[in-house]
C-alpha cells in the first residue's frame, strides 16, 4: 500500500513538472484578441531633444505635454498559432513576443522594435508617448499602422508603408511619407526657415494651414486633383500647381501620386497655440 501511495506521489509530482512548462489558454480563436505584454519606461528628457522611433506593424501615437520628461508605453502583441483552439501552450512563449531596445544619450533617445522573425513577420506593437512639445522627430519609421503626431512643434521625419499619417497642432519642419494610404496635417506658426514637404504613393494629402500663412506652395496630383478653401488657389485639373501664399515663406511641396491634394484653411477659433 505504501508503495502504491509512493507511485501514486511521484507521478503526481512529474506531472506537476509537466504543468510547470506548460499553460492553458483557453478558447482562443484566430481573429480574436492574442495576448498582451506591456512595455513601460519614463525618463528626463529635456525640450528640444530627439526621438528616434522604428517599428515594424502597429501603431504611434506621440502627444507633447509641458513636462521636461519622457513616458513610454507599449503593448507587444504576442503571436500565437493559426489553430481553433490552443490546449498548452509552452511558459517560454514570451520569446515570441517583439522586444523593445531602448537607448538613451543626453538628450537623444532610440526606441527600435526587435522581432524574433528578422522580416518581423507577425511582429505588431503600438507605442504611445508623451514628449516635451518642444522635440525633433527623427527616422520615425514604421510598415503597417496609423502614425498619429500632436500638440508639437520642432521638427519631424516620418516614413510609414501603409496606413495613415495625422498631425494635428504642429509647426516647424515636416517631412512626411508613406506609399499606401493618406497625410492629413494641420501646421500653425510656420517659418521661412521651415520646410513641409508631403508625398503620398496611393491616397490622398489634406493640408490645413492657417489664413495668413506665409508659403511658397508646390502641389502636384498627376492622377487626382487639387482643391483648395484659399482663394489665390483655383481648383486644379491639370495635377500640378505653384503658388505664394501671403509674401511668401515656407517652402511647402505636397506630392499624392495617386490620389487628390485639398488645401484646407484653418479657422481662427481652431487655433491652438
Amino acid at each position: 500500500m505504501q508503495k502504491s501511495i509512493g507511485l501514486i506521489s511521484i507521478g503526481l509530482i512529474l506531472m506537476g513538472a509537466w504543468s510547470a512548462c506548460l499553460m492553458v489558454v483557453d478558447q482562443y480563436e484566430p481573429g480574436g484578441y492574442p495576448p498582451v505584454d506591456t512595455f513601460r519606461r519614463s525618463d528626463v528628457f529635456p525640450s528640444g531633444g530627439t526621438l528616434s522611433i522604428r517599428n515594424f506593424d502597429g501603431n504611434i501615437e506621440i502627444s507633447g505635454w509641458k513636462d521636461e520628461s519622457l513616458q513610454i508605453y507599449a503593448e507587444k502583441l504576442i503571436p500565437l498559432p493559426d489553430k481553433f483552439r490552443i490546449e498548452l501552450w509552452n511558459r517560454d512563449w514570451m520569446k515570441h513576443a517583439p522586444k523593445i531596445e531602448y537607448d538613451a544619450f543626453d538628450d537623444y533617445v532610440k526606441l527600435n522594435t526587435r522581432c524574433p522573425d528578422p522580416e518581423g513577420e507577425n511582429c505588431v506593437v503600438d507605442y504611445f508617448l508623451s514628449v516635451p512639445q518642444s522635440i525633433k522627430l527623427r527616422d520615425v519609421i514604421a510598415r503597417d499602422g496609423d502614425v498619429i503626431i500632436q500638440d508639437l512643434y520642432g521638427e519631424a521625419y516620418i516614413d510609414l508603408r501603409s496606413g495613415p499619417i495625422v498631425v494635428d497642432n504642429f509647426s516647424g519642419s515636416l517631412i512626411a511619407s508613406v506609399q499606401e494610404g493618406s497625410i492629413q496635417a494641420t501646421l500653425y506658426d510656420l517659418r521661412e526657415a521651415d520646410e513641409v514637404r508631403l508625398t503620398v504613393r496611393q491616397g490622398d494629402i489634406l493640408l490645413n494651414l492657417e489664413a495668413d500663412v506665409q508659403a511658397d506652395l508646390q502641389a502636384a496630383a498627376p492622377k487626382g486633383n487639387i482643391s483648395s478653401e484659399f482663394s489665390e488657389i483655383s481648383a486644379e485639373k491639370s495635377g500640378r500647381l505653384t503658388v505664394r501664399l501671403g509674401e511668401g515663406g515656407t517652402l511647402i511641396s505636397c506630392t499624392a501620386w495617386q490620389g487628390d491634394v485639398r488645401i484646407g484653411k484653418i479657422m481662427e477659433e481652431k487655433k491652438q497655440r
